[in-house]
C-alpha cells in the first residue's frame, strides 16, 4: 500500500513539475510577445515617420509632387461624396533667375523657404500646399469656390507686401509670384489633368502679363532716363 502512494505521489509530483515548466514556458513566450509588439509598435512608428518624411519636401516642409499624385484622387472622392468641390491653384515665383543669377543659390533657397511659410499661412487648415519643384507651387484646395483663388491671393499678397518691405528692399528682390486657377469637374473625362492643364495655362498667362509689364516699366525708364541727359 505504501508502494502504490509513493508511486502515486512521484507521479503527482511529476505531473506537478511538467505543468510548472509549462507555465514557465508559456510566461516566456508572453514575455516574448510583449516583447515582440513593442518591436512592431517600434517598426510601425519608424515606417510612418519615413512615409511622412517620403511625403515631404526636404527644403520647405510643404508637401511634394509624390504626395500630390498618391492623394489626389482620393481628394477629390471624398469631396464628390461630400458635395464638395476641389480646387488647383497652380503657383509659379516670379524672376527666380534673377534672384540665382545675382543673389546665388543659398539666398534663393532661403527666399523659397520663405514663400513656402506665407504660402502655408495664406490657405485653410484643410487644404494642401505643396512645392512640385524649383520655384513651382501648387495648393489642394478643399470645399472649393470660385473666390477661394482671390481669397488665397489676397492673404499671399498682404504676407509678400510686408516682406518685400523689408527682406526684399535688403535683398533688392520683390518676391513675387503668378497663379493660375481650376476647379476639378469630376465628371469630366481626366478631370484632375484637365483642370490642372486649365490652371496651368492661366498661370502661364500672368506670367506673361508680368513679362510685359517689365518690358514696358523698363522701356518707360530708359526713355526717362535718356531726356533727362540731353
Amino acid at each position: 500500500m505504501e508502494e502504490i502512494k509513493l508511486v502515486y505521489f512521484n507521479s503527482l509530483n511529476a505531473k506537478l513539475a511538467d505543468a510548472n515548466k509549462k507555465i514557465e514556458e508559456l510566461n516566456d513566450l508572453e514575455a516574448r510577445l510583449i516583447e515582440t509588439d513593442k518591436e512592431l509598435e517600434k517598426a510601425n512608428k519608424k515606417i510612418k515617420r519615413l512615409e511622412k518624411k517620403a511625403n515631404r519636401d526636404f527644403l520647405t516642409g510643404l508637401y511634394n509632387h509624390s504626395y500630390y499624385k498618391d492623394n489626389i484622387n482620393k481628394t477629390v472622392k471624398d469631396s464628390v461624396k461630400k458635395g464638395q468641390n476641389v480646387g488647383l491653384l497652380v503657383i509659379d515665383l516670379n524672376n527666380v533667375k534673377y534672384a540665382n543669377d545675382i543673389l546665388g543659390h543659398p539666398k534663393t533657397n532661403e527666399i523659397f523657404k520663405s514663400f513656402a511659410k506665407y504660402l502655408l499661412s495664406s490657405i485653410r487648415g484643410y487644404d494642401a500646399a505643396i512645392r512640385v519643384g524649383g520655384d513651382e507651387f501648387l495648393v489642394i484646395a478643399r470645399k472649393a469656390t470660385l473666390r477661394t483663388e482671390q481669397k488665397i491671393k489676397g492673404r499671399l499678397n498682404n504676407l509678400l507686401k510686408l516682406y518685400n518691405q523689408h527682406t526684399g528692399k535688403e535683398l533688392n528682390y520683390i518676391l513675387s509670384f503668378s497663379a493660375g486657377y481650376a476647379i476639378i469637374n469630376p465628371l469630366e473625362k481626366n478631370a484632375i489633368e484637365s483642370a490642372f492643364k486649365i490652371a496651368d495655362d492661366n498661370m502661364y498667362k500672368q506670367k506673361y502679363i508680368f513679362r510685359l509689364r517689365n518690358v514696358l516699366i523698363n522701356h518707360i525708364n530708359k526713355m526717362n532716363y535718356s531726356n533727362i541727359n540731353k
